[in-house]
C-alpha cells in the first residue's frame, strides 16, 4: 500500500495478475457434479477478489478516500462468500465419508 501511494502499483498488479491466473486455471477444471456449486462459488469469489484489488489500487493511486469505503462493503461480501465456500466444503467432505 505504501509503495502504491508513492505511485508504484507493482504489488497490486502482481496480486491482480495472480488472481486472474488462478481464476483462469480454475475455470479450466470440470469438477465432479458434487463439487460444481463449490467450483462455481469459488470462481465468483475470485472475480469479486479481483474487483476489490482493482478498486483498492485505483482508490489509493487516485487518492479517492470515498472509494476506499466501498471496499469495506465489498470485503463484507467476500467474507460472506468465504463462509458459504467453507460450508460447501464441509458438505462435500461429509458426503464423501458416507
Amino acid at each position: 500500500v505504501k509503495a502504491t501511494m508513492k505511485g508504484s502499483t507493482d504489488g497490486f498488479d502482481e496480486l491482480i495478475d495472480d488472481t486472474k491466473r488462478m481464476r483462469s486455471e480454475m475455470a479450466a477444471i470440470e469438477p465432479p457434479i458434487e463439487c460444481r456449486a463449490y467450483h462455481r462459488e469459488s470462481l465468483t469469489a475470485l472475480d469479486d477478489s479481483q474487483k476489490v484489488l482493482e478498486t483498492m489500487k485505483n482508490a489509493i493511486t487516485s487518492g479517492n478516500i470515498q472509494a476506499l469505503t466501498q471496499i469495506t462493503q465489498q470485503a463484507g461480501v467476500l467474507q460472506s462468500k468465504a463462509k458459504t465456500l467453507e460450508a460447501l466444503r464441509q458438505q462435500i467432505l461429509a458426503n464423501a465419508r458416507r
